[in-house]
């Protein structure tokens, strides 16, 4: 029985909108007991971005060091889009690998398997590794579409925002934070720089929402500002805020 190591990425959010740690490893197992795989290890990238290159992730190279270490030559992974960024990358590793006599197994490959050790197997991949980069990026674009839509309906999508605190997964409005939302918002109308407002928050003692819970957390800067300018959840709210409680920021 050949010896494998499997491989698993998490991207940010993916755990709740795309493959799960738990699909992937399941998966993962399974095919590895059709095809009469040992599995050496699991090595996994939680909270790693498809855009960053497998050789720059902790996990990836981890991946490396014990097919190196180790004389594991499969590598078995959920798909391509968990390893490679795009063709390009995805065609360098796949030639290192061949060269090296590793095989790399993809277990969804369009609801097939498929694996570099066949006859077809590295051209496939890489004609494969295009449609790949195309997934990310449209799982990317769904993840953002989700969180979009979670923030025009004031439900949880990540660490509670500033104005706001967290009822079971709805973001209620916070007055005392939301008086604070809107002086930020009329001093930038009135031509302060990012950082005279956020030396205003800071010499003015006004907590950050993460005080007291972070270290180096509890500071003002023109780049908070900025975020809490842009972002359009702050905008409604503060809109919001003010029919629901007028003067709540005088």
């Amino acid at each position: 029985m050949e010896k494998a190591v499997c491989y698993i990425r998490i991207g940010p959010e993916e755990e709740r909108f795309g493959p799960s740690a738990d699909d992937q490893q399941d998966a993962l197992v399974a095919y590895c007991k059709i095809n009469d795989l040992d599995v050496v290890t699991t090595v996994k990238d939680e909270s790693v971005s498809g855009s960053l290159p497998v050789n720059q992730r902790l996990g990836g190279n981890d991946l490396e060091n014990i097919m190196e270490s180790s004389g594991v030559t499969n590598i078995v992974c959920f798909r391509l889009d968990r390893l490679f960024k795009n063709a390009i990358e995805a065609d360098g590793h796949l030639q290192s690998w061949t060269d090296r006599g590793v095989v790399l197994h993809i277990v969804d490959m369009g609801g097939v398997g498929c694996n570099t050790g066949a006859e077809h197997g590295p051209p496939m991949m890489r004609i494969l590794s295009g449609f790949a980069q195309l997934e990310r990026d449209m799982a990317s674009e769904r993840t953002r579409s989700a969180i979009a839509v979670k923030k025009a309906n004031r439900f949880v999508y990540g660490a509670t925002p500033y104005g706001y605190d967290q009822d079971g997964n709805q973001l209620t409005v916070n007055e005392k934070e939301q008086a604070i939302v809107k002086s930020v918002r009329s001093w930038h109308e009135e031509g302060w720089s990012l950082r005279k407002i956020a030396n205003k928050l800071n010499d003015t003692k006004v907590p950050t929402k993460r005080a007291g819970t972070k270290r180096n957390a509890t500071k003002w800067y023109a780049s908070t500002v900025r975020y809490l300018l842009a972002n359009p959840l702050y905008s409604g709210a503060s809109e919001d805020s003010t029919e629901q409680n007028p003067g709540a920021g005088e």
